[in-house]
Parts: C-alpha cells; sequence; structure tokens
C-alpha cells in the first residue's frame, strides 16, 4: 500500500525518478535475501520501474528539447544510467553489507 500511496504521490511529476532506499524492500514482509523476484521488489520494480510506470522514461522534453533515454539493468531496473549535456547520471541502490558478493556482476 505504501508503494502505491508513494506512485500516486508523485506521478503528477515531470520528468522524476525514483531510486529506492536501502528500507524500500528489505524490511518488507515477504523479503527474501537471496531472491532477486522476491514480492516486495517487484511491487516496488512494478511500481516505479517497469514499461507503465511514469518514473520508467522521462514523460516531457528538457529545456533544450531533448529527452535523454533512461538505461535499465536487466533484472535490476532499478539500476539506470543516463546522460544529458555530457554529464553521466547514475541511480544506484547501495545494498547492506551482505550483499557486497552480489554486487560484482554490476
Amino acid at each position: 500500500a505504501s508503494f502505491t500511496s508513494r506512485r500516486n504521490l508523485f506521478s503528477n511529476g515531470t520528468n522524476f525518478l525514483i531510486v529506492p532506499g536501502d528500507n524500500d524492500w528489505n524490511k518488507c514482509y515477504g523479503y527474501d535475501l537471496y531472491s532477486n523476484t522476491d514480492y516486495p521488489r517487484e511491487l516496488w520494480r512494478d511500481n516505479f520501474a517497469n514499461s507503465n510506470s511514469p518514473f520508467n522514461q522521462f514523460s516531457t522534453d528538457f529545456p533544450r528539447g531533448d529527452r535523454p533515454i533512461i538505461h535499465r539493468k536487466p533484472g535490476n531496473p532499478e539500476i539506470l544510467f543516463f546522460e544529458h549535456n555530457e554529464v553521466a547520471f547514475f541511480g544506484l541502490n547501495r545494498v547492506s553489507p551482505k550483499w557486497k558478493s552480489f554486487i560484482t556482476d554490476i
């Protein structure tokens, strides 16, 4: 319910991206440390990163008339990258120390 309420709260924003915080799913009921597709993660991704979400790509052109394409990591769409005015922007989710071995493939 809180993911849906946040999606509804921010969905009217223009060119608004959301990157998960350290507790956005790991303290939720059903979280599985060893699964990348547990219910809390999938619920977050459905609300903020899937292709139907208003936060998946930018919704309007930037002031110069261009609209950067957001590249998302397959299997981990919360990890994102885009370039604008020759500056690279990254959206990364800082994982707990227990996950250090998991992020070596990024």
